[in-house]
């Protein structure tokens, strides 16, 4: 205990020091003090948000705490950042080997010895070998594959290679055949955790997105401006962050303009759709939405887009008797920050259908900001032309005349618009092998073979 004293007084005379926060944590670990483990984690993560060392830290705990779902999720999203950080190879082989994945375990801390050969231990490698033995023998096709791939990843004793020699010698009393995809199958890892991909890093910006400028202005408010003018807006009591609806007719721009402020300001962005999150286990769709805004708040300033928010937040007197009632309630926990500071965290989410979104996500605090992304008026079909012509052999376009036939067409229609010229012209130019640019008359002939889709959509509830 006297180490934690020092180490306490320590970060009171250099509260920024980032290394004495993360031997802080770690030497919390060690002595079981995992609650204060994390919050000592989570400040030197404050301090450097980037540091991998810090969000490893927080995997082992909620390792120790017994919450591998996450524990994976948040290894694999290290390693996708560095491949080559062998702590969180050998965290993620003990997660495998307690999912009795003896194989995937062994993969793991092979690697993670490998790139650093300090990090042997050969405790683990007899869980892991014990964990291999334990298979039945005479299993389904590739235990014995495992047994060998187990073996030939360490160093072992004698009752080692006798156990290899025994699984040497099943295999070889098997029949040969070619190697078939069901071999591959066989080898691939399994998802230990929920299927929600680590933040992804747009490379858009506001330039690729013609028109919407009341949204734009909007989203630099919440995630930008409070960055640029700290001080005027703490003056005003006002944070970063906040939760975003917009909502309007489908293929319109809600998913772009999204993504291009994740561009603009290089944000970790998080897309969040309803299959990511549901699982048929009680309390694991929960889980999973808490873990993804854990991540989002580690690694703010950070954007959290729900697309079809009305099929995850749907109204809750509808689903009294369905599991899904519950993921809602955690939906509501969550946009409040009960389990930490939403601060930096900018929550958007789109719909079309905003009269089945439940009347709980619209109260302030929650998304208190609601913004119609409408049908693009006649300046903005005309810049989405342009955007669409742009990189493609076109000849002679009027924009504003074709503006003014696209009118009740969104921003997908027209895409599509093109994409049908585009074929037209290349089969003339297939046919004349030379290039065909596309023109007015190939375009009139792609706007009569596209109907508007949104033609007939109105704002309810609003």
């Amino acid at each position: 205990m006297q180490s934690l004293s020092t180490l306490r007084q320590a970060i009171e005379e250099a509260p920024t020091n980032v290394r004495l926060w993360l031997l802080f944590g770690q030497t919390l670990v060690s002595q079981g003090e995992l609650s204060e483990a994390r919050r000592a984690f989570n400040q030197a993560l404050q301090l450097a948000p980037t540091d991998l060392e810090a969000r490893l830290g927080i995997a082992q705990v909620l390792y120790r705490e017994g919450n591998l779902s996450e524990a994976a999720v948040r290894a694999q999203c290290i390693l996708k950042t560095d491949a080559t950080f062998a702590p969180a190879h050998l965290l993620m082989s003990r997660i495998y080997l307690a999912e009795n994945d003896a194989v995937k375990a062994n993969e793991h801390y092979v690697t993670a010895r490998s790139i650093s050969k300090e990090l042997a231990d050969g405790q683990l490698e007899r869980e892991i070998l014990r964990h291999g033995r334990s298979r039945p023998p005479g299993g389904e096709r590739g235990d014995a594959d495992d047994r060998l791939r187990l073996a030939a990843g360490f160093s072992m004793d004698a009752e080692d290679f006798e156990w290899a020699e025994q699984a040497e010698n099943e295999l070889a009393g098997r029949e040969t055949h070619s190697i078939g995809q069901d071999d591959f199958d066989l080898f691939e890892e399994d998802d230990l955790g929920f299927n929600i991909d680590e933040f992804e890093r747009p490379k858009g910006s506001f330039a690729d997105v013609a028109g919407l400028e009341d949204v734009k202005q909007e989203l630099l408010m919440r995630l930008v401006y409070p960055y640029q003018y700290t001080d005027l807006f703490r003056a005003y009591g006002k944070k970063a962050g906040g939760g975003v609806l917009l909502y309007g007719p489908p293929g319109c721009g809600k998913s772009l303009v999204c993504r291009s402020l994740a561009g603009e300001t290089k944000a970790a962005f998080y897309s969040l759709r309803l299959h990511q999150v549901l699982e048929m286990y009680i309390g694991c769709s929960e889980k999973n939405l808490n873990s993804l805004f854990q991540m989002a708040r580690e690694n703010a300033p950070s954007i959290i887009f729900i697309d079809e928010l009305d099929a995850l937040a749907g109204h809750r007197g509808e689903t009294k008797q369905n599991p899904a009632r519950s993921v809602v309630n955690q939906l509501l926990i969550e946009l409040d920050g009960h389990d930490g500071s939403n601060e930096g965290v900018l929550i958007i989410a789109a719909t079309s259908a905003i009269a089945n979104v439940d009347s709980a996500f619209l109260r302030p605090g929650r998304f208190d900001r609601r913004i119609l992304v409408p049908l693009p008026c006649l300046a903005s079909r005309a810049a989405i032309l342009r955007m669409q012509a742009r990189n493609r052999p076109v000849s002679g376009l009027d924009y504003e005349q074709l503006s003014t036939m696209l009118e009740d067409y969104s921003g997908a229609d027209i895409a599509q618009v093109f994409e049908v010229a585009a074929e037209d012209a290349i089969r003339i130019a297939m046919r004349k092998k030379q290039i065909e640019p596309i023109t007015m008359e190939t375009m009139e002939a792609a706007i009569k073979k596209v109907e508007p889709s949104a033609r007939y959509w109105r704002p309810r509830n609003e």
